[in-house]
Parts: C-alpha cells; sequence; structure tokens
C-alpha cells in the first residue's frame, strides 16, 4: 500500500515535471518563431539559434525550419 501511494506520487511528480518542460519547449519555440520572423536576412546569429534549437528539438525542428523559412518568403515578398 506504501510502495502504491510512494510510486502514485513520483508518477505525478514526473507528469509535473513533463508538463512544465512541455510549456518550455512551446514558449522557446514561440520565441524562435518570432526571432526568425522578424529578421530581415538570415544571419550569423539565427543559424546559431537554430543549432541550438536543432539540439532541443531533433525531429521536429526540421519541419519548423521548412515552415519559418516558408513564411519568412511569403512575408519578404510581400513587401
Amino acid at each position: 500500500m506504501l510502495f502504491a501511494f510512494r510510486f502514485s506520487l513520483f508518477a505525478f511528480r514526473f507528469s509535473l515535471f513533463a508538463f512544465r518542460f512541455s510549456l518550455f519547449a512551446f514558449r522557446f519555440s514561440l520565441f524562435a518563431f518570432r526571432f526568425i520572423l522578424l529578421k530581415d536576412e538570415f544571419s550569423d546569429k539565427s543559424i546559431l539559434f537554430f543549432a541550438v534549437y536543432f539540439n532541443f528539438y531533433k525531429k521536429q525542428s526540421i519541419k519548423v525550419f521548412i515552415i519559418i523559412t516558408i513564411l519568412k518568403i511569403y512575408f519578404s515578398s510581400k513587401n
């Protein structure tokens, strides 16, 4: 009984940690999206930023990078 309670408490704390990390990841991706779209062109800082960003999101980062690049080209062609 005590083991089950401790395990459920551990699982709850781990789920809270996972939820906080997912919120951090979401905020980080929004920041990256804003950072790249507001730049006029890709600079060394934005490339370095995406290198750090790739370490956080190995699989999804390529999709995000492609979407941001397409949106950046679209918005730059409007001006």
